[in-house]
């Protein structure tokens, strides 16, 4: 990292140079599209599989496994882009809309093999980690808006409304956040524990862009998307907000006690 979660490019990787070192060069080119396509293509290929490794347990996969894995290589791409899109001031969500479509895969396809999964792990599978990854990475680009300047075209939100607004990566990536997230507890295939796990990180991010005196439209925006579950309109989301409400009362609030937390508690519960 160079500074914040901006990525140091290596003279010697001269292919990631081309592209981001001036990131409207890989704009023009769309390089998301290949890449999208590609993991898109890996995780349809991977449902026709009688037998999955991302359903067994993690075992390796963190340390060792997953730099071999071109799922997470492709996140990572992913990563390395739409950071140098941010940082650069390119207005274009640089397709990070990708994101929803791998979760949507990920969760059809999710299925840990009973008697070998211990589902009481941080990740019972690469699967689990995957999704972990995808919402980490939205996390840190909707968090790195908060170190750019404030009046930097692609970090402005001009409504906190879950709607598109294409030229700004940290509200897109909040719309890309909740599709992902509703995706996952809309499912009902994952552990309780996982969800409480994916929520906090949620809430946390939510009271770190409403500490920033500056941003603090960042915090409704990103809310309003998680509730929303998007920029889509679903018909039937009363379970899916009765989830988020249930990993709120899990939620350990005390660090956070000092920053008015009967303001979310209001919005989610509809006090």
């Amino acid at each position: 990292m160079v500074a914040g979660h901006r990525y140091a490019i290596s003279d010697e990787n001269r292919l990631l140079k081309y592209l981001f070192v001036d990131a409207k060069v890989g704009e023009k080119h769309g390089v998301w599209k290949p890449i999208g396509e590609y993991v898109i293509s890996c995780l349809d290929q991977l449902q026709k599989q009688q037998s999955n490794i991302y359903n067994l347990p993690m075992e390796d996969y963190y340390e060792d496994r997953k730099w071999e894995c071109p799922i997470y290589c492709s996140f990572h791409f992913f990563d390395i882009m739409v950071s140098e899109a941010l940082y650069q001031n390119i207005q274009w969500h640089m397709w990070l809309y990708y994101f929803p479509h791998f979760t949507k895969r990920i969760v059809r396809n999710s299925s840990p093999e009973s008697g070998y999964v211990d589902l009481s792990d941080e990740f019972p599978t690469p699967y689990h980690y995957l999704l972990y990854e995808q919402i980490s990475t939205l996390r840190n680009w909707i968090r790195e808006g908060l170190s750019l300047p404030q009046n930097q075209a692609n970090t402005v939100i001009e409504a906190t409304s879950p709607t598109h607004e294409n030229g700004c990566i940290p509200k897109s990536s909040m719309l890309a956040m909740g599709q992902c997230i509703y995706e996952v507890f809309a499912s009902q295939k994952f552990e309780k524990k996982f969800l409480n796990y994916l929520a906090s990180i949620i809430f946390d991010l939510y009271f770190d862009l409403k500490n920033d005196k500056n941003r603090q439209n960042y915090s409704v925006a990103l809310i309003n998307s998680i509730w929303a579950g998007g920029f889509k309109r679903y018909e039937n989301i009363t379970d899916y907000h009765k989830q988020l409400q249930d990993c709120w009362k899990a939620f350990d609030k005390i660090p956070h006690l000092s920053q008015n937390i009967d303001e979310l508690e209001k919005f989610l519960f509809r006090i």
